[in-house]
């Protein structure tokens, strides 16, 4: 993650953008991107809301509306989100990582059978038009279908970025699984693992470093 400079030098950068284009929705985006990273959540929130309020189908800033609910600890706001991503994005528009925490959030609300079901016809859609993936085995850990250590290996690849990219999803998806089950030491070290990965772009870096703080867990 750029440090603190840096991230002022691009929420700089980027308000004169929306000052001289307030009708831009990217530039709202990218502000609000910024600011999520600086953990201003509310104020990166406030910029999604204007991103939506340009373009209400705009469901990137949904999706990115709805990690910073989650990072703030609003599960339902968040859920709220994904499902009108899902809903406004065009079609053969990606949708797995929305897909992934509305299974999450419903099933840390207790909706498991629904987050099941809903999650398989997704997963049981896309399989149908592409071939199984990376993105494809994080459903299948999931719902149970691949256990975690083969989900774990299955995310070593030759291509260091890769393999560093792919465990950075692996161990958070790993520790959440852990957390939902009360298993919080196990979801911790998960966790701490998934930041050791140094991803700090990456969603599931920023939301490992919440579940951190939420469990009161130093990395």
């Amino acid at each position: 993650m750029p440090n603190g400079g840096d991230l002022d030098e691009a929420i700089a950068d980027f308000n004169r953008a929306v000052r001289l284009d307030p009708d831009s929705v990217q530039a709202f985006e990218n502000l609000g991107s910024v600011k999520a990273k600086k953990g201003d959540l509310e104020g990166a929130i406030g910029d999604y809301n204007q991103a939506i309020e340009l373009n209400p189908k705009d469901f990137g800033a949904f999706e990115k509306r709805a990690l910073t609910k989650q990072l703030k600890g609003d599960f339902e706001g968040a859920l709220s989100d994904l499902i009108r991503c899902v809903e406004v994005a065009p079609p053969g528009e990606s949708r797995d990582y929305a897909q992934y925490s509305s299974w999450l959030i419903r099933v840390r609300r207790g909706q498991t059978a629904e987050a099941n079901r809903e999650l398989a016809a997704y997963l049981g859609n896309r399989r149908g038009t592409t071939e199984v993936d990376w993105v494809s085995k994080i459903g299948s850990f999931l719902l149970d279908q691949i256990s975690e250590s083969d989900f774990l290996a299955g995310a070593t690849s030759s291509d260091i970025e890769k393999d560093r990219a792919q465990h950075c999803e692996a161990w958070y998806y790993a520790g959440m699984k852990r957390l939902l089950a009360g298993d919080k030491q196990t979801a911790a070290d998960c966790f701490n693992k998934c930041l050791g990965t140094q991803e700090n772009s990456f969603d599931e870096y920023m939301l490992a470093q919440a579940e951190l703080k939420s469990l009161g867990t130093r990395n």
